[in-house]
């Protein structure tokens, strides 16, 4: 009979039978596992390889990078001020002016719109960056500076005014739409500490506004055209005793009196009459070819080759000033009255349309010039056909008087 020894081996052995079957199994799902491990790591490994192979610069060097690409920035937008700033001395009226400064803005900020303050007004000049049919909507408005709390407090500061809720933009953002989004910036554009002008700038997702160039543009622009009118004024004043005609207040009189830059005052424009805040700064700035050929010389070549320095007549003196006068009359029309213009060459009816306007300045004009000059040369119809009608008589219509002498 067997001993209970027996029956315990017997049932080890049983067991150890029982278990080893799946001890087995259990031993090559295991090995299985490391294979797969193995393999895997071996992958991994095999995929990291490239990434060990590459030189990752220091932090050194991306710093270094960094200060280079802002200084590069920095060095670019010196380049821009300074071609700006010499192409403004080669401007000739204060449209050109005006255009450079949209033009400048433009490498500043992604969006720009001018806009012209008159009396209470403004009204829209140009526009760059929008889409075509924006651009149109901004240049046609005219709307109350009470409309618009942000170019209104431009208007009024010496710095940049922004706005992050357009709420209150309800005008400007008819026109605008969804094309442009908050924030949106404006600068006022002055001369003799009067404003002229607002500048709107708006940022989009590539771009945002550099503020503090546009602010150079800005005072180089309104130094600019405050000369204009500060040349302008000393001219005519000038000119008035040689023509037996009384001088006007002083610069700093007519300025604080009208609101403007003095020319209106100067030249006895009727109260609430046409000339705006930008009166008198666009005319030739330079008439450098005139004015110098007035203060100067003109030079002629004789046979020898030399130059003999020729000085200019007081008569010449007072047609070139004449000139000048009456470019500047005529671009302040023009200036303002855009649609108009346009409308009016279309329909070759310029005169019924801007009656008020050119008989208003062609008073100004007599009662500023010489009758040495107005009694030979009439300058300002010459300026009309010129400017107004871009030297096409046939847009004046059949209702323009003509010119008061035979040139």
């Amino acid at each position: 009979m067997p001993s209970g020894q027996d029956y315990a081996n017997r049932l080890r052995d049983d067991v150890r039978r029982t278990l080893s079957q799946h001890i087995a199994k259990l031993e090559r799902d295991i090995n299985s596992i490391q294979d797969q491990v193995s393999s895997l790591f071996a992958r991994v490994s095999q995929s990291l390889a490239p990434v060990r192979e590459l030189e990752i610069p220091s932090t050194d060097s991306l710093f270094l990078e960094a200060i280079k690409e802002a200084h590069d920035q920095k060095d670019q937008s010196l380049s821009l001020l300074a071609g700006f700033s010499r192409d403004l001395r080669q401007q000739e009226t204060q449209e050109d002016v005006l255009k450079l400064l949209l033009n400048g803005a433009s490498h500043f900020a992604p969006r720009v719109a001018l806009f012209v303050a008159r009396g209470d007004q403004f009204l829209g000049w140009a526009a760059l960056g929008f889409s075509d049919a924006t651009a149109q909507k901004l240049r046609a408005l005219a709307f109350a500076q009470s409309d618009t709390p942000l170019l209104r407090g431009a208007l009024n500061s010496d710095g940049a005014q922004t706005a992050t809720d357009l709420s209150h933009e309800t005008v400007l953002h008819r026109a605008v739409g969804t094309e442009t989004a908050a924030p949106w910036h404006a600068f006022s554009l002055r001369a003799l500490r009067r404003p002229l002008a607002t500048l709107l700038l708006a940022s989009d997702s590539e771009r945002t506004c550099d503020l503090n160039s546009i602010s150079i543009l800005i005072s180089m622009a309104g130094m600019c055209l405050e000369n204009l009118a500060l040349k302008i004024l000393h001219d005519l004043s000038a000119q008035a005793p040689a023509a037996g005609k009384p001088v006007g207040p002083p610069v700093h009189e007519a300025a604080s009196s009208t609101g403007s830059l003095g020319l209106g005052s100067l030249h006895g424009t009727p109260a609430g009459g046409a000339s705006p805040a930008l009166a008198g700064v666009q005319t030739k700035v330079g008439a450098a070819g005139e004015a110098k050929a007035a203060e100067a010389v003109a030079k002629e070549k004789p046979a020898g080759g030399l130059d003999v320095v020729r000085e200019i007549s007081e008569e010449e003196k007072l047609h070139s000033e004449a000139k000048r006068f009456a470019r500047l009359l005529i671009s302040e029309i023009k200036l303002y009255n855009e649609q108009r213009v346009s409308e009016g060459r279309a329909h070759k009816d310029l005169y019924v349309r801007l009656k008020r306007d050119i008989d208003r300045s062609r008073d100004m004009y007599e009662k500023r010039v010489s009758p040495a000059v107005t009694r030979k040369v009439d300058y300002f119809h010459d300026e009309v056909i010129r400017i107004l009608g871009e030297n096409d008589a046939s847009t004046l219509g059949s209702d323009y008087p003509g010119p008061r002498v035979e040139n």
